[in-house]
């Protein structure tokens, strides 16, 4: 699965990761297509790898959503809590983040539960969870390595051991992979 993947091989090939690792889709996921016609999107995944590893490279960039742009930003997205009154939600959400509206699947508290089994801290004192769809990155060595080898070994086990954990960290990969912020020792982790 999606995620899964991701952590197993940065914790599989920790210690030989190239200055960049990618993580896209194997079928070329709808989020970086033309699904906004303001932005700048890839047509393929050939054609986002090409642009986008260019521009890491030239620029040194540490990390880079695989996204649609529009002026050098990159399109995110974040759950809604709740689909009632959308348009008090949206008044100060800025015009780089788009909203998922609530589902069954309630992924804004799935990704506060999952935040907080790997952060800790309380949920509900949490911002709004900014991610990419799909999971999809390029990533610097040194921001994977900032984060010890277990760590990424734990998230992939946490996804074996509750499936239901896979939309939580889909959320949390800029956290994961562009923050500075502490994890908590998995081994005191609980399961969302």
């Amino acid at each position: 699965r999606d995620v899964h993947s991701q952590f197993t091989y940065v914790s599989n090939n920790y210690d030989v990761l190239a200055t960049y690792t990618m993580f896209l889709q194997a079928d070329h996921h709808w989020f970086v297509d033309g699904w906004n016609t303001d932005a700048h999107s890839f047509k393929s995944n050939a054609k986002a790898v090409d642009e986008l590893v260019t521009l890491a490279l030239k620029n040194n960039a540490p990390f880079l959503p695989v996204s649609p742009y529009i002026d050098g930003h990159p399109l995110l997205f974040v759950d809604r809590e709740s689909n009632v009154d959308k348009q008090a939600q949206d008044a100060n959400k800025g015009p780089y983040i788009f909203k998922f509206d609530a589902g069954y699947s309630d992924c804004f508290n799935q990704a506060r539960d999952t935040f907080r089994a790997i952060f800790g801290g309380r949920p509900c004192e949490l911002p709004e969870v900014v991610f990419v769809p799909g999971f999809q990155y390029l990533v610097r060595r040194e921001n994977v390595l900032a984060r010890p080898q277990e760590v990424w070994a734990s998230l992939g086990d946490m996804i074996v051991a509750c499936e239901l954990s896979l939309y939580g960290l889909e959320r949390l990969g800029i956290e994961l992979f562009n923050s500075s912020r502490a994890t908590l020792d998995p081994d005191v982790w609980q399961l969302p």
